[in-house]
C-alpha cells in the first residue's frame, strides 16, 4: 500500500512546472533560471529578467541564478545564450561593475577589467589586441 502525500510540493530553484498533475518538475534549459523569487510554473531567460538582463548567461541546465560574463567576454543578444569572447581590436570596457584597472607600459590605465559586459569596445589609435577575449 502507498500512502498519499496531503500536499503538493514546490519545485526546486532551478526547477518547474508548468502543466497540472505531474509528479515531477522538469530541469531549466540552458540560458534560464528558476529561483525563490520568480515563478515555478516556468523558468525565466537570463537575458530579458529585470533581475539580470544582457551580459549574464546560464551555461547547463537546472540554474537557479546567472552568472555574469567574465572578463574578455561580452553577451548583447536575447538569443544566444553564452557569454562570447570579445573579437581581435576589441576588449571588455564597460560592465555592470568594475573589478580593477590593468595597466600597461605605454598607458596605466588603458582598459577596465570587468565583468557582465554588453559589449566589447575598439582599441584607442596607437593600440592593438591581437588574441579573443582578451581584457587589455
Amino acid at each position: 500500500n502507498k500512502v498519499g502525500r496531503a500536499e503538493c510540493r514546490e519545485c526546486p530553484n532551478g526547477y518547474y512546472q508548468k502543466e497540472l498533475g505531474k509528479q515531477q518538475c522538469d530541469d531549466c534549459q540552458p540560458g534560464k533560471y528558476s529561483d525563490g523569487d520568480s515563478s515555478k510554473s516556468d523558468c525565466t531567460s537570463c537575458s530579458n529578467s529585470t533581475r539580470y538582463g544582457l551580459g549574464y548567461e546560464a551555461l547547463g541546465r537546472g540554474n537557479s541564478r546567472c552568472t555574469e560574463c567574465g572578463p574578455g567576454k561580452y553577451l548583447n543578444n536575447p538569443n544566444i545564450i553564452e557569454c562570447q569572447k570579445c573579437d581581435r581590436g576589441f576588449f571588455k570596457n564597460t560592465s555592470a561593475f568594475d573589478v580593477g584597472r590593468k595597466g600597461n607600459r605605454q598607458n596605466e590605465n588603458v582598459s577596465v577589467i570587468a565583468v557582465g559586459a554588453k559589449e566589447c569596445v575598439a582599441c584607442p589609435a596607437g593600440f592593438f589586441q591581437n588574441l579573443l577575449g582578451d581584457i587589455q
